[in-house]
């Protein structure tokens, strides 16, 4: 079973999935690739793995089944937004430098920026989500992420919601159902199972 992630996902979630997994199913082989989004589409697309881990498709060319929410935050250093501000409303995210990961990779943020009609002011463009959280907890602007990504950082951050509250969708994107074998239905009713037990 060849399955492709994004950093996140592969880092909280990703080793529980599988040893459960292999636990069930002992004789099943799996293989991982971590990437930006288009990419994992793309290796799913081209059959060089079975399916992926993404926030949403845009590809018409594949079946997305989605496992649940993750919502989005403006994350600044301490001091950096007045601490009055228990939110940041969207059309005001315009006033604050960006801090952003390269495009392939922000596509959830751009999403926000595009729907709220705010044009960025950026600031920075990085490459992993380290160096941005890195850059923030220095007073460098702010950035848009995702609470899954928030658990892991190590720096000192505020975690400040969106208003109107902002979402992406979790979920594992496959070639349609008719192209995909037993062994990849089966894992994706088993990462269905997983998120309504595991995440509620």
């Amino acid at each position: 079973l060849r399955i492709g992630s994004f950093t996140s996902f592969t880092a909280i979630h990703m080793p529980g999935i599988i040893k459960n997994f292999r636990d069930q199913y002992p004789d099943v082989r799996i293989e991982l690739v971590n990437g930006p989004y288009r990419e994992i589409e793309q290796k799913i697309i081209r059959g060089q793995i079975d399916c992926g881990f993404l926030s949403g498709t845009e590809s018409e060319e594949l079946d997305f089944h989605p496992l649940f929410q993750d919502e989005m935050f403006a994350l600044s250093a301490p001091g950096y937004v007045p601490s009055g501000d228990t939110y940041i409303d969207l059309k005001k995210l315009g006033e604050y430098p960006l801090i952003s990961q390269f495009r392939g990779s922000d596509h959830d943020v751009q999403k926000i920026f595009s729907e709220a009609g705010v044009r960025p002011h950026t600031r920075f463009i990085l490459d992993d989500d380290i160096s941005v959280m890195g850059m923030v907890s220095q007073g460098m602007g702010i950035a848009l992420m995702p609470e899954m990504m928030v658990r892991t950082a190590s720096f000192d951050l505020v975690q400040i919601p969106l208003k109107p509250r902002q979402f992406r969708t979790i979920g594992i994107a496959t070639l349609p159902s008719s192209e995909t074998t037993l062994l990849v239905r089966t894992f994706i009713g088993f990462c269905e199972a997983w998120s309504s037990l595991s995440l509620q």
